[in-house]
């Protein structure tokens, strides 16, 4: 036997981005594109899996900001009403974020902000 170690085999990351309000959207659009372009151009075992997420937080602002960066998410959640609660945005934010993550088997979580989507992707 020759003493070299079998070779080892790491799990692609999978990452997930989140992101609700316009704001959130105009700071991660531009990471998330460089980040896609470069793991696309330079396929690898190993290169990670990526997935946006935009929560409806800030509702057609949001699309907005997406059209302007030239963006499709890969989920789209309802728009939220501008009335709504802060608590209730909270909430749903939570439960649109954990649902995300989950279904993708996401390692890693990335986001920015300032309202209840950022607030629900870090309680997660």
């Amino acid at each position: 036997m020759s003493g070299f170690p079998p070779p080892r085999v790491t799990a692609r990351p999978r990452i997930a981005w989140i992101a609700g309000t316009r704001g959130e959207i105009l700071l991660l659009g531009p990471l998330f594109q460089h980040y896609i372009r470069r793991s696309v151009r330079n396929s690898r075992p190993g290169e990670p899996l990526s997935w946006l997420l935009t929560t409806g937080e800030h509702g057609m602002a949001a699309w907005q900001a997406l059209d302007l960066l030239n963006l499709v998410p890969d989920e789209a959640g309802e728009l939220c009403h501008p009335a709504d609660e802060p608590a209730v945005r909270l909430g749903a934010m939570l439960a649109r974020a954990e649902a995300f993550v989950r279904q993708r088997k996401a390692t890693h979580v990335v986001f920015a902000g300032f309202g209840p989507t950022a607030a629900g992707a870090a309680l997660y």
